[in-house]
């Protein structure tokens, strides 16, 4: 994957010189990848390891993260405006800066998982990858840090479902459970909305 700069030398190497076209450019064919996933399956170690090229720039969480966002996100697909500028609004610049700078951008954030569609249809040349760990090595991970029941702003924007009565019924086990399913359903939905050569 190569960024649409690399054929030509920039006239510019700092953002707010960026002109019309390089921005146009940059929603309409830039390859900034996505890895989508249910996090814990090890995206951290993957962006510390791309981040060791000189042609990548790799975040595990760039900022801003978007931690309290994904259950939004989740419950409210139909909502792709809103969506796409809250990407938009996040994202845009960061991935500027790695078209100008003639590296490609990867981010490993599973914020982002359900932002995904969003994703596609704003930055027209992004592809992703779908990382998907072992159900019950998730859970156990899951367990162990506390997921669905810490009390953070993490957990306030963790995917959980709409029915709040049904949710609290549910022990710790069954919410991680759910999660990973629900997460890679909609992932293997995500994939087959997108053209192969983007994922």
């Amino acid at each position: 994957i190569r960024s649409p700069s690399c054929s030509r030398a920039m006239k510019f190497k700092i953002i707010h010189h960026a002109d019309q076209d390089t921005v146009n450019s940059l929603y309409a064919a830039y390859p900034a990848v996505f890895v989508l996933s249910t996090g814990r399956c090890g995206t951290k170690f993957l962006a510390y390891l791309l981040g060791h090229s000189q042609s990548i720039k790799a975040h595990h969480e760039a900022s801003p993260t978007l931690q309290y966002f994904p259950n939004f996100a989740f419950h409210n697909q139909e909502k792709l405006e809103i969506l796409r500028k809250m990407i938009d609004a996040g994202r845009m610049e960061l991935i500027l800066e790695a078209l100008i700078s003639d590296k490609i951008y990867i981010e490993c954030n599973q914020c982002l998982t359900f932002f995904g569609p969003a994703i596609r249809d704003l930055f027209l040349g992004s592809k992703f990858v779908h990382v998907v760990r072992h159900p019950g090595d998730f859970v156990r991970s899951g367990l162990r840090k506390g997921w669905h029941s810490n009390d953070s702003i993490w957990e306030s924007g963790r995917v959980r479902m709409k029915d709040e009565k049904k949710w609290a019924s549910l022990d710790q086990i069954r919410r991680l459970s759910w999660l990973w399913g629900t997460t890679n359903h909609f992932m293997e939905a995500f994939k087959k909305a997108t053209s192969p050569d983007r994922v």
